[in-house]
């Protein structure tokens, strides 16, 4: 039976592995975990709420939230947090997301908008309730 850490490790993803003879992993882990090998973040880690956004932003969406899109932009949000990665990448990043979420937002259908005949069935909807109560 798997006892409480193994789950906590069960959680941890590979990012990625780069450097000389893939010297470094990045990797993403429950906050948690990672505090109790070592004392706390360091101030200068602190995240960018990046992906937080992404998923209050995909969770207005309707439709492609589940989408391979939306998985993009899970993925270039958390790469925009990586505290590893270059200026260089975070910039395109950056602009690989922006391109994402405008393409998610096309994708969405339009939000109805109310017209002139809307209005007169909503007063008379409220006309028939008043002389009904």
């Amino acid at each position: 039976m798997a006892d409480e850490s193994d789950k906590e490790f069960s959680a941890v993803r590979v990012l990625s592995v780069d450097g000389p003879f893939n010297s470094r992993v990045v990797l993403d882990m429950p906050r948690s975990l990672y505090e109790s090998f070592f004392d706390a973040l360091p101030s200068d880690l602190a995240p960018s709420h990046a992906r937080e956004g992404i998923e209050r932003d995909l969770a207005a969406l309707t439709g492609g939230a589940d989408s391979v899109l939306a998985a993009s932009a899970r993925t270039l949000a958390a790469e925009l947090e990586n505290p590893y990665a270059s200026a260089t990448a975070k910039s395109l990043c950056a602009k690989a997301l922006i391109d994402v979420m405008r393409e998610l937002r096309s994708l969405a259908p339009p939000k109805k908008q109310e017209d002139r005949v809307d209005e007169i069935a909503k007063r008379r909807e409220e006309r028939v309730a008043r002389a009904a109560g």
